[in-house]
């Protein structure tokens, strides 16, 4: 079978480009060829992060739909695709499984777009509980019914035995967002021996792997590293630029897993001092808290289960592949109708594209100038 996995960037190691390498990596394994389509990318990353054999497009020209078994979709990037698509990659019997992940409730490259999904959509994710809520009284009736699939975790990461620690030596915090309390919590750790290791932007841009959760006694992070110690049964410090509750336990662990463990549900920022007392004086609970969780709780952050669920949906999608959203409710689809409007939401994603694409330059330049002015700096000290 033959999957084209369609995101808006592919740029450096953050949660979408985490999501769909990670979701092309599991659909491989259960014997997909998988494409990518990004029209906005680093070749360097792509070259060296996405699957060997998996071919990459970046121009709406260059994909053709129809041969997909599966097409899946973030950012609303296949809007400029379809368009261009016949009538049998869109409707017909040569049409593949539609399936759009929203990532986020906040992020407008995350939320619906206006025509294509609703037309052609025959599975919706949504990352969260709180998403899925929100999107059902935003945007109803066509996301009256979606599938939480909360940034579950590949199994490289899930450890057989784990035995509590009862000392905090080793940290681990990931965050391409560190704010400035944490980070002096983090030099207060150094100082009195933590050992502390740092992953994400600026300085650390990178793949986090098994092997960083598993050598770690406890994460600080939000968002998807979550899951990652969730099935290592690390314990996590649950905070970042967001806020958010510190260590997940009993009482903070539910209402922080219905926000995608986001920190959002607890906006209030601490102290480097705070954050330091917290760490240390509620590591012991925490860890066992990790260690004795059911295997039921961890069950929904499996990526494997929901993967193989789509292949299940796959399967039964080739045996009726018209669309939900028209034909399965009776109604014949207006393809001419339906043509106009994705052409129309085809130009707003294109104006879209061209501003997002001129911002990039515009960050480029700027990120150029600035090696320059550090280089000249060390230079001066130098000669000085």
């Amino acid at each position: 079978m033959r999957a084209l996995l369609c995101t808006h960037h592919l740029l450096h190691w953050s949660g979408s480009e985490t999501v769909v390498i990670e979701l092309a990596e599991a659909l491989i394994n259960k014997g997909f060829d998988v494409d990518f389509y990004a029209p906005f990318h680093v070749p360097s990353f792509v070259e060296a992060e996405l699957p060997v054999g998996s071919r990459f497009l970046t121009s709406p020209d260059e994909v053709l739909i129809v041969g997909y078994d599966l097409v899946y979709v973030q950012h609303q990037t296949l809007s400029r695709i379809v368009p261009l698509q016949p009538e049998e990659a869109l409707i017909g019997q040569g049409r593949p499984l539609f399936v759009y992940n929203h990532l986020s409730r906040f992020e407008p490259f995350e939320l619906p777009g206006p025509f294509v999904e609703v037309d052609l959509a025959d599975v919706i994710w949504v990352q969260s509980l709180r998403t899925k809520d929100e999107f059902r009284l935003r945007f109803q009736p066509r996301f009256a019914w979606t599938d939480c699939v909360p940034n579950p975790a590949p199994h490289g990461f899930e450890r057989p035995t784990v035995n509590a620690r009862q000392q905090l030596l080793k940290l681990l915090v990931v965050s391409n967002h560190l704010p400035d309390e944490l980070r002096d919590a983090i030099g207060i750790l150094s100082a009195s021996g933590v050992e502390v290791t740092q992953i994400g932007l600026p300085d650390e841009n990178r793949r986090l792997r098994p092997s960083d959760v598993h050598s770690a006694d406890a994460v600080v992070t939000i968002g998807k590293t979550v899951q990652y110690a969730l099935r290592a049964r690390v314990p996590v410090f649950c905070y970042d630029h967001f806020g958010g509750p510190g260590w997940l336990g009993p009482d903070t662990f539910a209402p922080t897993a219905h926000d995608n463990f986001s920190g959002r549900n607890s906006p209030d920022r601490q102290s480097a001092a705070d954050i330091v007392h917290h760490l240390l004086d509620g590591y012991a609970a925490a860890a066992a808290f990790a260690v004795e969780m059911p295997s039921a709780h961890l069950e929904q952050f499996r990526l494997e289960a929901y993967v193989s669920r789509l292949v299940n949906q796959v399967n039964a999608h080739r045996r009726d592949p018209r669309p939900v959203a028209a034909n399965r409710r009776g109604v014949p689809f207006d393809l001419k109708a339906g043509r106009l409007r994705w052409a129309h939401e085809a130009d707003l994603c294109a104006l879209i594209d061209r501003e997002y694409g001129a911002a990039l330059r515009l960050q480029a330049h700027v990120g150029e100038l600035g090696r320059e002015l550090r280089a000249l700096r060390r230079l001066k000290g130098v000669l000085s």
